[in-house]
């Protein structure tokens, strides 16, 4: 197992410590930043440089022992299980938050939630039997002042992109927004409730993008960002895709 030269992890917070199936996970609960390259691309002086291309895969809800490579003798992972044997694999999983939308803000800009006031998830709507009460004076969206890693790779001359759930505002899906936060190419997510029977998940719409953005840019050095919202919406998921099929008609 190699060792890669990227240090996603040391520019965020010092997170909480995440609970199998609690908050939102990275690949099991971890930032697994993928190299691709190095690319040949040509300096001012005209000598070619290698320079390192990032995938980053988001994954809401995935438990930190949901994988082969974390110690699932359930789920059979083999495609992760081979990405983490060939790449770099951390040990000690985080995040900011034990919610979506406070923690995909901090992952976003490398600072703590409650310096983003952005502490729940989006819109909020706290239960009124809850024993703890969350602060009242939070903000339901990532502020455009702040400063995003997108927004930081494209001026050190990265192309970006972003597809499927968003979530760190009002837009679930992020039809417009990240587009305002650094990402200059935008496949959007979709709703959960949103689903058609051959691709219910969204996997090949967003991977298909995916593809064609790497495609376009095999060439430069890239940030694409592929955040799946699939685990958390699962259940639902499964559901519908059973109505569907008992309705489909080839």
């Amino acid at each position: 197992m190699r060792t890669s030269s990227l240090t996603p992890v040391a520019s965020l917070p010092v997170f909480h410590r995440l609970r199998p199936g609690e908050a939102l996970a990275v690949l099991g609960g971890l930032l697994l930043l993928l190299a691709a390259g190095p690319l040949p691309v040509r300096a001012a002086a005209g000598s070619p440089e290698p320079v390192r291309s990032i995938v980053f895969i988001l994954a809401d809800d995935l438990g930190v022992m949901d994988l082969g490579c974390y110690g699932s003798d359930y789920y059979e992972t083999p495609n992760l299980d081979r990405l983490a044997a060939e790449g770099t694999r951390f040990t000690q999983a985080y995040a900011a938050h034990p919610v979506c939308s406070p923690t995909r803000a901090s992952i976003l800009t490398g600072r703590y939630p409650h310096r983003l006031h952005l502490s729940s998830y989006i819109p909020g709507n706290e239960p009124p039997t809850a024993k703890l009460r969350g602060p009242q004076d939070w903000i339901r969206y990532l502020r455009h002042s702040e400063t995003t890693y997108a927004e930081a790779l494209a001026e050190a001359g990265f192309a970006t992109f972003h597809a499927g759930k968003w979530h760190a505002d009002s837009e679930y899906a992020g039809d417009q927004n990240p587009g305002k936060h650094g990402f200059g190419t935008v496949q959007p997510g979709r709703s959960p409730w949103q689903k058609q029977l051959r691709d219910p998940m969204a996997i090949g719409e967003y991977t298909d993008a995916l593809f064609q953005f790497m495609d376009k840019h095999k060439e430069d050095r890239f940030l694409a960002v592929l955040s799946l919202d699939q685990v958390l919406v699962s259940a639902l998921t499964d559901y519908h895709m059973m109505v569907c099929l008992m309705s489909w008609q080839p």
